[in-house]
């Protein structure tokens, strides 16, 4: 410390009065606020000399006055992991205030206040051939209106190939009723003042059924779903958002980033989007993605190919002609797939059935999420080592053994926001030395 204050000192002309108080050693540059205090044992790092002064009287135990007898650091404690390097605690609801008079406080509601929790609280911690970071909130203590209603989110990698190197689950309340009551109390006027004029757009007010110079932000939910409406004759709310169940899974398998790079159009990645509905839901979403291809037939003529690939309905696919995707769709045990590829809507409907190995029996995929919660309301993971991989050394400008390295010590990410009655919890776990051989 005292060589690098002295380097400090030469290179900024910072002036530090040096004193002591019992076994500490204490330098104080008063005109730029920086204060440090050296013991045997113990390095503090202070703002200013009376913030020093308050510590050290808590240090040398002359003042009870500390956070082990607040009620909030304590619960703050208590919810994180016990095996931990280090960790970080703030009240939130004390730090929040600050911005009251800021730049930031002038786009804050008043309500938004009462919704922030009473504390936040991360940590680190070491794990075989990895770290994990644990951060953690209370529940808010004031509601915030809003009714969404999303599931908890599973056994989504049971739906993925084994060689997915990306994947992103998400639960989400599918009920747009709710996202009117929440949208609702967010004004839209004057930005829509600023649009123009509804003729502009071919529209009158007898189009609408609420006031276009009160606009917020529930009514511009509205005038997207009647836009897609008036172009393709389908209400989505009634038709599509009702039947499904709120959850959504995005994945994309290994891919060969040098030959797609070099021909896209003869090389794919096999990428999919799942979308959960309910029992019922079956025929009436392949009603309504029957008739959006009809509408889209109707702009640009195409061929569609019906095909049987073992799945409830037969999958609907699109024929690009001289490009090697055909997008296409499919409705099978409960989920809608929507894929960039045949290949990939049938490797997704085989795992459905039972077959093939999936990306839950990976060793990699297994050994990030097992430090995380069973069951999520969002789930990231990506597996580095094989995007790595991927990647052109050219494009990077590392040499083989740069690019070498990087390939052999990285393993993956893994990331998960969870809630119970009493927190939410984010976490992150981030591996080196992947599992994959």
């Amino acid at each position: 410390l005292i060589d690098w204050l002295d380097y400090w000192e030469e290179e900024t002309g910072a002036d530090f009065d040096r004193a002591s108080n019992g076994d500490f050693n204490i330098w104080i540059d008063e005109q730029n606020g920086d204060v440090f205090a050296l013991s045997d044992n113990l390095l503090i790092i202070a703002t200013s000399e009376r913030v020093l002064d308050s510590v050290l009287e808590r240090v040398k135990g002359e003042n009870d006055e500390t956070l082990l007898r607040d009620e909030d650091f304590n619960a703050a404690r208590a919810a994180l992991p016990t095996r931990r390097f280090t960790s970080v605690y703030v009240n939130a609801e004390q730090a929040i205030y600050l911005f009251e008079d800021s730049d930031v406080g002038d786009y804050l509601d008043a309500e938004f206040y009462d919704t922030v929790p009473e504390w936040v609280a991360g940590s680190a911690g070491w794990i075989e051939h990895g770290i994990i970071f644990d951060f953690v909130a209370p529940q808010a203590t004031s509601s915030t209106g809003w009714n969404f209603n999303t599931p908890k989110i599973t056994d989504v990698a049971g739906l993925m190939p084994q060689d997915t190197v990306g994947m992103l689950a998400l639960s989400f309340d599918p009920n747009v009723q709710h996202w009117r009551d929440a949208l609702e109390e967010y004004d839209f006027s004057e930005l829509g003042e600023e649009m123009g004029e509804l003729d502009d757009f071919g529209l009158s007010d007898d189009d609408f059924p609420f006031d276009p110079a009160n606009l917020n932000f529930a009514h511009m939910l509205d005038l997207a779903l009647l836009g897609f409406d008036v172009l393709t004759g389908i209400d989505l709310e009634r038709d599509f958002f009702a039947y499904l169940e709120g959850e959504i899974i995005i994945g994309f398998r290994e891919f060969d980033y040098i030959a797609i790079s070099d021909n896209p159009e003869r090389h794919v990645v096999d990428a999919a989007t799942l979308l959960s509905y309910s029992d019922e839901g079956e025929q009436v979403l392949g009603d309504t993605l029957e008739r959006f291809i009809d509408w889209l037939q109707s702009l640009e003529e195409f061929d569609i190919d019906i095909t049987d690939i073992g799945a409830d309905t037969d999958a609907v696919l699109v024929d690009l002609e001289d490009m090697a995707y055909s997008p296409g769709y499919v409705l099978h045990d409960g989920y809608l797939t929507i894929g960039t590829t045949e290949d990939m809507l049938k490797r997704i409907v085989e795992l459905q059935n039972g077959d093939g190995e999936s990306l839950a029996s990976d060793d990699e995929y297994r050994r990030a999420t097992g430090y995380l919660e069973q069951t999520h309301d969002m789930l990231l993971y990506i597996d580095l080592h094989s995007l790595a991989r991927l990647v052109d050394n050219d494009e990077l400008e590392f040499t083989n053994s740069q690019q070498r390295l990087l390939q052999e010590s990285l393993g993956s990410v893994a990331m998960s926001m969870a809630s119970d009655d009493r927190h939410n919890r984010f976490k992150v776990v981030l591996t080196l030395f992947s599992e994959i051989e």
